[in-house]
């Protein structure tokens, strides 16, 4: 029976051929990666491309940092270029991705992002060789890829859903499709150790937990003894999780901020307060150098007129 050609599942071609593309150009420069969600998921979870019955719209590659600007200069020689007024070097040590664009035939825009870690390293740094080590080969059709073990997988999921600020249904999903699926497989105290050892335990169970609050979980989830999953669930019930926020308002970071190790958060909240020169300059379209009080003075008044703006709102963002 011949299969029906779907925008979606075009779009999934379109980037399978761009993965295809994309690999070779890296094995030619002799960087490893590593392809995380996107297409080996949507395999893995449903065993189709397009499977998810949602919009693929990216090809993540996780690098190691040691090969992040070659990755990025790859990429460039491909076609690709970063979003306007970022700067790899902005990103590079308060961020673990960068984005980046190229135009394709017939107007179709297709994205990459280049990762140098599977989580936010300011609020969970994890060891790179222990990433390395954690991976396993899927098919993609005819294309043999390398992506994060079924665990690891997990943990990225539920990471993924905090990131985006706990509030895009479709992410947490992606981790209840992939508990249900993998749960049986999976040791609990293997689970426990790895998300101990990566600082995501309290991520893991709040994330399963609003999962089964949508009734989305059809094995219960590990028990996995956070008691600060418990109290966010006091703080941020399930029902105030929605609508999407493109970008974290400052009480959903905080609230959130829960979950993270208590001797990174510190870290983290001086880069909101006090980013660095390179990230500023990238957002004012100058030198480094040339950075001063003044721009910090303007992107803190700037985030003051949005914090009211949204203050102003009477629904809950």
């Amino acid at each position: 029976m011949p299969v029906k050609l779907t925008p979606e599942l075009g779009r999934c071609l379109a980037l399978k051929a761009e993965l295809e593309h994309i690999g070779r150009a890296f094995d030619a420069a002799g960087i490893d990666f590593i392809v995380l969600k996107g297409l080996p998921l949507a395999v893995r979870l449903t065993g189709r491309i397009d499977g998810r019955g949602r919009r693929i719209r990216d090809n993540d590659l996780l690098v190691r940092r040691k090969d992040v600007r070659e990755a990025v200069h790859v990429l460039e020689r491909l076609g690709y270029s970063l979003l306007p007024d970022v700067t790899l070097e902005s990103q590079l040590d308060v961020n673990f991705e960068v984005e980046m664009h190229r135009r394709a035939e017939a107007g179709l825009s297709l994205c990459a992002e280049v990762h140098w870690a599977p989580f936010p390293p300011l609020l969970y740094p994890t060891d790179e060789d222990l990433v390395w080590a954690r991976t396993e080969p899927v098919l993609v059709g005819e294309l043999r890829v390398e992506t994060l073990d079924k665990t690891l997988t997990l943990l990225q999921l539920a990471s993924h859903f905090v990131q985006h600020a706990a509030s895009v249904d479709w992410v947490l999903r992606d981790l209840a499709m992939a508990w249900n699926l993998w749960g049986a497989q999976i040791e609990p105290e293997a689970l426990k150790r790895l998300a101990t050892q990566t600082g995501l335990t309290h991520v893991l169970a709040f994330s399963l937990s609003a999962a089964e609050d949508r009734g989305w979980l059809t094995r219960r989830p590990p028990a996995l003894g956070s008691s600060r999953a418990r109290l966010l669930r006091v703080l941020l019930p399930t029902s105030r999780l929605g609508p999407p926020q493109a970008q974290p308002t400052l009480r959903r970071s905080l609230e959130l901020s829960i979950l993270a190790p208590a001797r990174q958060v510190p870290t983290w909240l001086w880069s909101r307060i006090a980013p660095p020169r390179s990230l500023i300059a990238g957002r004012f379209g100058v030198s480094e150098p040339s950075v001063g009080l003044r721009h910090y003075a303007i992107r803190t008044l700037r985030a003051a007129t949005r914090a009211a703006k949204r203050w102003r709102r009477p629904a809950d963002s």
